[in-house]
């Protein structure tokens, strides 16, 4: 009973990341300890409640999560808090219809647009799931038009048109959430892979240098910038840079994979081999697909 004693001396905020920390960390029973202590006090509020159906989804399983939710919504049905935790909790478990239907059902009872955009939002990621990329689109730009500045929503249909290999559209969204945040390095680095996609690879190579002055060790950013400089047609200048990638992280799948078609432009068919080997030694196609497989069936015969 230590936690109900002090549950008057702690404001809901610390609670509450009180409460993820330990099932971040799998500390369970602290967790339930807590959860139950809260619950005993404030039996109606909505996040100690699915604090421990997440809770219960750590520690137990999604299943047994979902029939708790449900039992939870049996008398709360319109708590769109509760409804948008129940359609998360279906997606992640692989019950898209289901996630999809939840989400239609919140969306009659949302009454701000913050609510109305985040249900759009979850909407296009399931839509996403089930590769119905139109409607993710559709949903997307719903939630995109009530908060248009949301560096979330803009992300969000970036994914999906990279998906479908619409690199222009890829490549517009990212431009509009850099303009919003010119100090986020993640943005401009999916600006230079997006150019590099189109084959603009003069300005994927001017942005990965300035990536590089920031953070001259990062070897996603001298990979990219080798792969970017073998596509332009200075080889030289693009093996020596992904080798210097290796030197730091030498357990890159990719990297190797971008060596060895920098020396298929060299016509080193069998050092572009042995980068390929490697590649699948350190398991490429369970991360990136079968790309090496086909190469090596094409070069390595």
């Amino acid at each position: 009973m230590l936690y109900t004693s002090v549950v008057a001396q702690k404001n809901n905020a610390s609670f509450d990341d009180e409460i993820s920390r330990l099932i971040e960390l799998k500390k369970y029973s602290r967790a339930k300890v807590l959860i139950d202590s809260l619950i005993s006090v404030y039996p109606n509020k909505t996040s100690y409640q699915l604090h421990r159906i997440n809770l219960i989804s750590n520690s137990i399983g999604r299943l047994e999560a979902i029939v708790e939710m449900e039992r939870l919504l049996s008398t709360d049905s319109t708590n769109v808090q509760k409804l948008n935790f129940y359609s998360d909790l279906l997606s992640i478990s692989g019950y898209l219809a289901k996630a999809d239907s939840v989400l239609s059902t919140t969306l009659r009872h949302c009454e701000t647009d913050t609510q109305k955009a985040w249900v759009f939002y979850h909407q296009s990621l399931v839509k996403k799931r089930m590769l119905d990329y139109e409607a993710a689109n559709t949903y997307g730009e719903a939630a995109l038009q009530l908060f248009p500045n949301s560096l979330t929503y803009l992300a969000n249909l970036a994914i999906v048109h990279m998906a479908t290999k619409d690199y222009e559209k890829v490549l517009f969204y990212n431009l509009r959430a850099y303009e919003i945040d010119k100090n986020n390095d993640i943005l401009l680095n999916n600006i230079a892979l997006t150019h590099s996609l189109m084959g603009n690879y003069k300005e994927a190579i001017e942005i990965y240098q300035k990536l590089l002055v920031k953070n001259p060790y990062e070897p996603k950013t001298l990979n990219n910038l080798g792969y970017a400089y073998v596509q332009a047609g200075k080889v030289e200048m693009g093996i020596e840079m992904i080798r210097e990638s290796l030197n730091y992280w030498s357990n890159n799948s990719y990297a190797h994979k971008n060596l060895g078609l920098a020396y298929i432009k060299q016509k080193n068919k069998k050092q572009a081999c042995i980068c390929f080997d490697t590649a699948l030694l350190l398991e490429y196609t369970r991360d990136y697909g079968q790309e090496v497989l086909e190469l090596k069936q094409k070069y390595c015969k």
